[in-house]
């Protein structure tokens, strides 16, 4: 079941689940996400920037950012750039788009209960929607397979 929760001064919507195919956590957390769309697409905020903070054992490439935290900059729901926070290094053109708008995250959420994954845990912004903190586990128990993305400075 969704919660609410004060943070600091943000009133935060919470759906911390642990999905197992079909399960009453998991079709609570599929309800939470889709409201949380709702929100957002009743938002409609198509140009906005935020930090983007990926957290996984993954590695990068020169087509994908890797783990890290990027200022992502949408324009028309497409990334026009993206950069490294903390060096203010521009990604290239295909490392830029393998990162996800917030559309790409909310696509994220539904993949990870599509595919059962065991363990989903997402917090939304109450009032625009946006997925603030995702943790996917896939499998409990297998080593290096957990993903986190951290949205902050949203703008």
């Amino acid at each position: 079941m969704g919660i609410v929760r004060v943070m600091g001064y943000s009133l935060l919507l919470v759906a911390t689940l642990t999905a197992c195919g079909g399960s009453d956590k998991q079709d609570a957390g599929v309800a939470a996400l889709t409201a949380a769309q709702k929100s957002w697409s009743d938002a409609m905020i198509d140009d906005y920037q935020f930090t983007l903070t990926v957290a996984c054992f993954c590695g990068s490439s020169t087509t994908d950012a890797g783990p890290g935290e990027y200022v992502v900059i949408v324009k028309d729901d497409v990334i026009e750039s993206a950069f490294e926070k903390d060096s203010g290094e521009y990604l290239n053109a295909d490392q830029a788009a393998a990162l996800p708008t917030i559309d790409g995250l909310f696509t994220i959420i539904g993949d990870a209960y599509d595919d059962d994954a065991d363990h989903v845990d997402v917090v939304y912004d109450a009032t625009r929607g946006y997925p603030m903190d995702i943790t996917i586990d896939p499998i409990s128990g297998a080593a290096d397979d957990e993903i986190e993305y951290h949205v902050r400075d949203f703008m």
